[in-house]
């Protein structure tokens, strides 16, 4: 999990002015969390507020969604290794081979790592109708356990500074491949001794 230390937070209230409230919704995005009711709650904001300080971030920012808020704070604060923009050829397609993305879901990811959203936008940049974003988006969610475009990016962002985390999917079968190996390695009471 990327975690914003001091340093980051002092820097994000000298450069960009803002609040320490300001900064929990920062660090809520970067965990993924999209929806306005989850971020209220785990603030300990009404709906309204947390909206509010939702619209100072992208106005401090000049961003205007919470993609674009994170992919912002993670290269200003170079928290990565490489620019969350143009991410290493090998770290693609090390993730798409873990969740058995297509060439086009992977084309998409790239698409998201500029804070492209929009799906007209996407549709553009991939010579696409928008309804076939929609599905190949639904289909990148499906595949990665993921909801909505924050947390799919911010899942990739995470695997990629930590390449040894796997997908649910693999420990799950990790799992079931143990019981079976327990089930036929199990001594034979029935014999007799």
């Amino acid at each position: 999990m990327i975690k914003l230390t001091d340093f980051h937070i002092e820097y994000l209230r000298k450069i960009y002015k803002l609040t320490p409230r300001e900064i929990l919704f920062i660090e809520l995005f970067i965990e993924g969390i999209n929806e306005n009711e989850i971020l209220a709650e785990m603030s300990d904001n009404t709906l309204l507020t947390a909206k509010l300080h939702i619209s100072h971030i992208y106005n401090k920012l000049h961003v205007n969604n919470k993609l674009a808020v994170v992919l912002k704070i993670i290269d200003d604060l170079k928290l990565l290794d490489f620019s969350i923009k143009d991410p290493p050829k090998s770290l693609i397609e090390s993730f798409k081979a873990r969740y058995n993305l297509t060439n086009r879901e992977t084309e998409l990811l790239k698409i998201l790592c500029n804070s492209v959203i929009k799906r007209k936008e996407i549709a553009e940049k991939m010579n696409l109708r928008s309804d076939s974003i929609h599905t190949y988006t639904i289909n990148i969610y499906r595949k990665t356990y993921t909801n909505n475009k924050l947390s799919l990016v911010t899942k990739f962002i995470e695997e990629a500074k930590n390449p040894s985390l796997k997908n649910a999917g693999d420990f799950c079968d990790e799992v079931s491949d143990s019981h079976a190996r327990a089930e036929n390695s199990s001594p034979d009471f029935d014999s007799d001794q």
